[in-house]
């Protein structure tokens, strides 16, 4: 994540300042988590090759890295609008309708966000109530579930925001420019 977001020419629905802030707040702790799985490979590896003592769970810390990792930077990317987006029948749709298309897209993908939302809070608490655990590792798998489960939820909720935002939007779109 940068410090400032680029200029590139095209709108984002939230306001400069809110995805600034997002994008400080969770790409700071996006770089916080690479440190610390690079730490633990870098420890992991020296301790095999050198000194014939891996680290005891480096799987384990590994894998809790990088769920912090993709699910702190997924709100930035959100927030950004970089995700990916195929607008290859896009030329073949009128300018008129395109308006429509591009917020049943959007309303899809709120919808197929809520769904992950809902599954990840299920599957969150289903760890909860059976006290699951790592193999290695004396702890439970709960907070990292309820974590993804979090992010998720942001997600959605600034979907929502940009959707309901974009959907309420009268001035001038794009293609009339």
């Amino acid at each position: 994540m940068s410090e400032s977001i680029p200029d590139t020419g095209r709108r984002t629905i939230l306001s400069r300042s809110i995805v600034t802030r997002l994008d400080r707040t969770f790409g700071l702790a996006a770089g916080a988590a690479l440190f610390a799985l690079m730490l633990v490979v870098a420890v992991d590896v020296i301790g095999r090759y050198v000194f014939n003592a891996p680290l005891s769970s480096s799987f384990e810390y590994v894998q809790i890295c990088m769920a912090l990792l993709v699910f702190l930077a997924l709100p930035v990317v959100v927030a950004r609008q970089d995700n990916i987006q195929v607008e290859v029948f896009e030329v073949f749709i009128p300018r008129s309708f395109r308006r429509f298309t591009r917020l049943l897209g959007f309303a899809i993908s709120v919808t197929i966000v809520a769904g992950l939302v809902w599954v990840s809070y299920a599957r969150a608490s289903s760890f909860h109530e059976s006290g699951e655990r790592f193999v290695l590792l004396p702890m439970p798998l709960y907070p990292v579930a309820y974590f993804i489960f979090a992010m998720w939820a942001v997600c959605l909720a600034i979907m929502l925001f940009q959707f309901v935002k974009y959907a309420g939007f009268t001035g001038k779109s794009e293609d009339q420019e």
